[in-house]
């Protein structure tokens, strides 16, 4: 029945012994007494759960109570589940937890999860493209681990997504346009990775953007203008980069940014006293020895 309905993508997962997918298949048929047939509702969200518990545990227990015979899944540490009976999950959270392993291609099967944290942990291995099927998740936290690769493309499937913070891996590549098609964003951080690319002027369109924090990458190119105007954004942090041309005077007339981290890039630019950014709301301006800066709030960075 799992096959049938595809919670594996890859079938002949099941024909590799010690795969999280087999030692799942078998955990459920040989050992747990919950019913398992074709008529227990949640079969297949207890399964992808099991699998992420065998896929995750290469050197520790996820949890103490995790895979316990006769308990209910919406029991496990770090699950939530809808308040009904037999709950569908709505987040799973295990930050710092020493998670080590990969993040299985079923995870995507959990149709009503909303939540997604497993910051501060060891999961390698790329972000499966199954994650955007996730398409009612609202959190994204995967901060702090050892991702790598790409974001997939159609990462904009998550439209109710409204934090998104992969910052601290070694996601490399180019920082998709699509990203700027979530527009119910309020924070994105994709800190301390290894993208390449220009820094997309499509992330203009996040109107409910708070924060941005695209520091410590190698972005390159110009600073796109359109961040300015951002209705909502306070802190803009890109830091640590391969920047180049000017500092926008737009960012002058940005009607809520307080905090703004240029530094550490290879832009050059004057900035006299009397202009639109010295007499903004910028609190905190930080920039580097070789920019000219005239403003109260002007930090010179490392």
């Amino acid at each position: 029945d799992l096959v049938n309905n595809r919670m594996t993508p890859n079938d002949s997962d099941f024909d590799v012994p010690l795969s999280p997918q087999r030692k799942a298949l078998c955990w459920i048929a040989r050992v747990d007494n919950m019913r398992v047939d074709k008529s227990f509702p949640l079969l297949a969200q207890h399964y992808i759960l099991v699998v992420i518990y065998y896929s995750l545990s290469i050197d520790v227990r996820l949890t103490d109570d995790w895979v316990q015979l006769n308990e209910d899944e919406c029991n496990w540490q770090g699950i939530t589940c809808t308040p009904n009976e037999g709950g569908r999950v709505t987040a799973l959270e295990l930050p710092n937890e020493r998670l080590e392993g990969e993040l299985p291609a079923e995870i995507g099967g959990l149709n009503d999860l909303r939540i997604l944290n497993l910051r501060l942990n060891r999961i390698s291995g790329t972000l499966p493209q199954q994650i955007v099927d996730l398409e009612q998740l609202e959190s994204l936290n995967l901060n702090r681990n050892f991702l790598v690769g790409n974001i997939p493309e159609d990462i904009d499937k998550l439209t109710f997504l409204r934090e998104l913070d992969l910052g601290q891996n070694t996601l490399n590549g180019t920082l998709p346009t699509q990203v700027g098609n979530l527009t119910n964003l309020d924070n994105l951080v994709f800190q301390n990775n290894d993208f390449s690319s220009l820094i997309p002027s499509e992330l203009g369109n996040l109107r409910n953007i708070d924060n941005i924090d695209l520091g410590d990458n190698e972005f390159k190119g110009p600073i796109p203008s359109e961040l300015a105007s951002l209705p909502q954004l306070k802190c803009l942090l890109l830091a640590g980069n391969r920047l180049t041309s000017t500092i926008p005077e737009e960012f002058g007339m940005a009607p809520k940014l307080t905090d703004l981290e240029v530094n550490n890039n290879l832009l050059s630019s004057t900035i006299k006293s009397d202009s639109d950014i010295c007499s903004s709301e910028i609190d905190r301006f930080v920039v580097d020895f070789n920019i000219v800066c005239e403003c109260r709030s002007c930090i010179l960075g490392e």
